[in-house]
């Protein structure tokens, strides 16, 4: 029961990390000026 909810829940972390680097990947190719920085 733990154990498939630990695997459940990290395996969200990853789709969530995941998505925040596509959603940081597309922002940069956007505005890669603006972005720079980040």
């Amino acid at each position: 029961m733990v154990l498939s909810r630990s695997l459940t829940n990290d395996a969200s972390i990853s789709a969530v990390a995941q998505r925040i680097d596509y959603l940081r990947g597309n922002a940069a190719r956007k505005s890669d000026s603006h972005m720079k920085h980040f």
